[in-house]
């Protein structure tokens, strides 16, 4: 994709824009059609350049302070020098490495630019330009002069002064001679003829005829309504072009699709959505690294290859190609989300905007749940935690934020998040621009084409708007002619600003498995939900996901619920509560006021910084995250322990009786018994009491290849066909797994995938090679967490064989029977502990 840059003045100073649509910025800018025209001049740029030098030559002017007469020719020399870059270097390793601007060698003679350190040193490169003089001349032939439409129809006496028919072109921003009666606008390219004492606007484009010619009232209407549409469509969401275009189609507006790059660029200026490439420098930052905005990869994630859409060596990432390209030459499109719970964001602290007024205690509101007692203690302590101001401590938080990651992934993130855009919108005259309010009126495509004929009136529409857009558009504001649309219009000031890394505000909740986690989140849920808050909850697996959809749904009837993962059918939608796999979570950006991230020492969340970046980034800064697991990483747990993260711990389940303890039987390998075909009679003898019982059996095997062999084993030794097994290369996993829900199957032989977020009533738990590589004490403890979930059969069975015991074994068993005490220790069980063991 390729883009414009330009230079404008305005309030006195320069600055550097770049824009997929010129003249929508030459209408906001300098015409009357949005009722903002607080351009002075600028300086356009005609020639398009890759998007991915576009956004360097933005960077690169922040630095710099220019006059007048020097605008265009700064404007030249950075654009020289980006293009010296990208065509300078041989070798693909030196093309991947970053190129950074040296503004304080800005003498017209010459540019150093420099890659970015590497492990060889830090390499340097000169390029040597032509003159100043020369500067002026090249630059002149690719640029072209902005100024007010008045400024040259003789308006308000800013017109060309008049001296024997000769335009002054200082007054018109050209800073040429006057030779004979004529501006000589040679050096810059502007060619301004002198008609009756009049400077032509045609070069300049004042007539509105930049890329594509002048837009009527009517279709700067639609162009409004159709920004303020996208702007509400994208609220929250980090898309690539492709995709915002699919979902702006789908939205059925007329001609949304041919104009997208104008209504996005519109509410780009209007601060309601930031317009960047998806490959691009920290915005801000001192380094000019390149990063994947979408993931925050650095350059180690980055490839580079000829690119037939902008035609030069162009960036990609592949930490993230999985969920679309994301390239140094594509636009990503970031929304902003209006949180109707939390004020700031972004740069500064996050603060409730009113504190939330329920009736009644939270014991009385924690009633409804039927939670048990332990239940009710956590989700009391966390309530508190979602409901509360954020501290301002931003240390902590960094320092909470940290120990959430393993050591070797939060080395590799700190420092690496790029700034996430936030910031605030405020209207002339102080109206509302809350895209949610409720006193907005529904937006209607028949309504649209009526106000259109009519600007005066104000008509409602009677087509609805698709079902699966109503929860994103519920409240877009109408158009009450040229003169309403105006005053609907934001200030230029509230231009969409880059912010610093966002804190993280954590709450973990440590829960045995089948504690009942999901029913301890209702109620947080519920509360973000009545102060008109929007909830996330998110997990590594597919399967968990899809599980929990119908459970939430039925909690929450009346609240719009979307499920997101890998093909689902409600990839565009937007409801008050999502469900979603972790990877979805890179098409989002500050999005909920509560985020909710369950099993988080699961593959592939655990130790995968892209996914830990995703999930930091789909939270508004400072709004709550909790993190839920039966077995959180050693480093959570430590700064649990310390104080250092807030949390609760629930040792006991629902049904307040004990975790079935494993036992440890030994037997040959896997490998063996196949090859022997002979079941060892201790296996055997627990299968057979497990099946004469009733119970429903778990067989899990460390090998995706072992699963067929031992479930025919199984079939030949025990004499019955209701034995299946399943992988993650099975493609009939799904129906499978249904099959033995409902009690198709007696035997299910498996790996590691159904060790989280299954539950059977009544069933039992067999672990073969215990011992292996694969099985640590998480994968054990989860594993054995499938027995006794039921209240109708607690005392479930669990085996671990193997040859040997190691200490992945032991210590799985140490953490059941330690969650076993402590249960007892806080009175939520009754006897002794289920390991047998003394009373403590």
């Amino acid at each position: 994709m390729r883009a414009y840059v330009y230079a404008i003045k305005r309030e006195g100073c320069w600055e550097a824009n770049l824009t997929i649509a010129p003249r929508v910025d030459y209408i906001y800018w300098f015409a009357e059609g949005w009722d903002v025209a607080s351009g002075e001049r600028g300086w356009f740029w005609t020639e398009p350049l890759p998007l991915g030098q576009a956004c360097r030559v933005v960077e690169c002017w922040r630095n710099v302070e220019a006059a007048d007469k020097e605008a265009l020719n700064k404007l030249a020399l950075i654009i020289a020098d980006m293009k010296a870059n990208a065509s300078g270097l041989k070798s693909g390793r030196e093309r991947g490495r970053k190129m950074s601007l040296n503004h304080k060698e800005h003498d017209g003679e010459k540019v150093k630019f420099s890659s970015g350190p590497g492990k060889a040193g830090r390499r340097r490169a000169r390029l040597r330009l032509r003159s100043s003089d020369e500067i002026d001349a090249g630059a002149g032939a690719r640029a072209q002069l902005w100024l007010p439409a008045a400024a040259l129809a003789g308006s308000d006496g800013v017109a060309a002064d008049v001296q024997g028919g000769a335009a002054s072109g200082e007054r018109c921003g050209v800073a040429s001679d006057v030779q004979g009666g004529t501006a000589s606008g040679e050096r810059y390219g502007v060619a301004v003829d002198v008609q009756g004492g009049t400077a032509s606007g045609e070069r300049c484009g004042v007539a509105g005829d930049v890329q594509g010619g002048a837009l009527s009232a009517a279709r700067q209407a639609e162009l409004a309504a159709t920004a303020k549409l996208a702007a509400a469509l994208l609220q929250g969401r980090a898309l690539l072009s492709a995709e915002a275009r699919d979902l702006l189609a789908g939205a059925t507006l007329p001609g949304a699709e041919a104009s997208w790059s104008e209504a996005f660029q519109l509410a780009s200026l209007l601060g309601l959505v930031r317009l960047s490439g998806a490959i691009a420098p920290a915005a801000g930052g001192r380094s000019k690294e390149l990063r994947c905005r979408r993931c925050g990869s650095g350059e180690a994630q980055l490839r580079r290859t000829a690119c037939l859409a902008c035609g030069a060596s162009c960036a990609y990432c592949e930490a993230c190609i999985g969920m679309g390209r994301s390239k140094e030459c594509e636009l990503l499109i970031r929304g902003r989300y209006v949180s109707a719970v939390w004020d700031g964001g972004g740069a500064k602290p996050a603060h409730r905007k009113a504190p939330p007024f329920f009736p009644g205690s939270i014991d009385e509101r924690l009633a409804k749940w039927s939670l048990s007692p332990a239940q009710h203690a956590a989700a009391a302590k966390a309530l508190h935690f979602v409901e509360a101001q954020p501290p301002n401590n931003p240390s902590r938080r960094i320092r909470d934020r940290n120990a959430e990651l393993p050591r070797s992934a939060s080395k590799r993130l700190r420092g690496a998040v790029p700034r996430s855009p936030s910031g605030t919108v405020t209207l002339k005259g102080g109206a509302s621009n809350d895209l949610t309010g409720a006193g907005s009126r529904l937006w209607r495509p028949s309504w649209l084409r009526s106000a259109l004929r009519n600007p005066q009136s104000s008509q409602s529409g009677s087509p609805s708007i698709p079902d699966r857009f109503k929860n994103a558009l519920t409240a877009i504001m109408g158009l009450d002619g040229q003169a309403a649309m105006r005053r609907q219009m934001p200030e230029r000031s509230c231009k969409f600003p880059e912010s610093e890394p966002k804190q993280i505000r954590s709450f973990l909740l440590w829960a045995v498995t089948g504690a009942g986690k999901t029913e301890m989140i209702f109620p947080l849920i519920d509360s973000v939900l009545k102060r008109g808050g929007q909830a996330l909850i998110a997990s590594p697996r597919r399967d968990v996901v899809i599980e929990l959809d119908p459970r939430i749904r039925k909690a929450f009837p009346e609240a719009s619920v979307v499920t997101l993962y890998g093909g689902s059918e409600q990839k565009w939608e937007r409801g008050q509560i999502t469900l979603s796999t972790t990877h979805q979570l890179l098409r989002f950006c500050e999005a909920f006021d509560l985020v909710i991230i369950d099993e988080i020492d699961a593959f592939p969340y655990a130790n995968d910084p892209l996914l830990h970046y995703a999930a930091d980034n789909a939270c508004l800064p400072n709004a709550p995250r909790l993190l839920l697991s039966a077995t959180p990483p050693r480093k959570l747990q430590l700064a649990a322990k310390r104080g250092q993260l807030e949390h609760a711990r629930v040792p006991v389940r629902y049904h307040l009786n004990p975790l079935p303890v494993p036992s440890l039987q030994r037997s040959p390998a896997m490998t063996q018994i196949l090859a022997t075909g002979k079941l060892p009679p201790s296996l055997r003898n627990a299968l057979k009491q497990s099946l004469e019982r009733g119970a429903q059996i778990f067989i899990f095997v460390d090998r995706i290849d072992h699963t067929d062999k031992l479930a025919n084993l199984l079939k030949q030794r025990l004499g019955s066909s209701l034995i299946a097994a399943t992988s993650s290369k099975d493609p009939q996993r799904a129906q499978k797994v249904q099959d033995f829900r409902s009690r198709a199957y007696r035997i299910l032989v498996t790996t590691t995938i159904l060790e989280r977020g299954v539950t059977i009533p009544k069933s039992d738990v067999f672990v073969m090679d215990a011992d292996g590589r694969l099985f640590d004490e998480a994968s054990l403890v989860q594993m054995a967490g499938r027995a006794g979930r039921s209240a109708l059969d607690p005392a479930g069975s669990v085996y671990f064989f193997a040859r040997e015991r190691n200490s992945e074994q032991i210590r799985a068993l140490k953490h059941i029977r330690s969650m076993n005490r402590m249960a007892f220790k806080q009175g939520f069980l009754e006897g002794k502990p289920a390991d047998g063991k003394r009373r403590p």
